[in-house]
């Protein structure tokens, strides 16, 4: 598949330029199947779950590990729920603290075709994000309780 942009050079003929990063960008999302709520590699962004409240989150992927698009702080417990809609595959999620001799704070196994709901205790000064292992096929939120 080739995709081409039309303009015109400075003699005013018409030129054909290949668009290689839009052809890179289609190429990750068919190879990977991420949606636009989780990402490959892990967050650099933080969202406030007090200030800004709950987060939605949702993605795909056949291979790669999925990260939340945000670290969250400013929150003593939260409230994670988790929807697992791959037909075949349990899914590994866990909670990590961005930095720390233990990062994993918690590890949760959500059946194919389940949901499950947890609370977990936080320290309100730091950072934490969500993990996804695939093969995964997943939405949910994290919200303050």
């Amino acid at each position: 598949m080739s995709i081409y942009y039309k303009r015109r050079d400075s003699m005013g003929n018409l030129r054909r330029i290949t668009l290689l990063l839009l052809v890179i960008v289609f190429a990750t999302n068919i190879f990977n199947s991420i949606t636009v709520e989780a990402a490959i590699s892990k967050p650099t962004k933080t969202w406030d779950l007090t200030e800004e409240g709950q987060y939605k989150f949702s993605g795909k992927a056949s291979g790669s590990m999925l990260y939340t698009n945000y670290k969250f702080t400013n929150a003593s417990k939260v409230r994670i729920h988790v929807n697992n809609t791959h037909k075949t595959k349990d899914l590994e999620v866990k909670v990590v603290k961005d930095s720390g001799l233990f990062p994993t704070q918690k590890k949760v196994k959500v059946p194919s075709n389940g949901k499950t709901t947890f609370d977990i205790s936080l320290t309100k000064a730091d950072k934490y994000f969500i993990s996804f292992k695939a093969p995964s096929n997943f939405s949910g939120y994290i919200r303050k309780q």
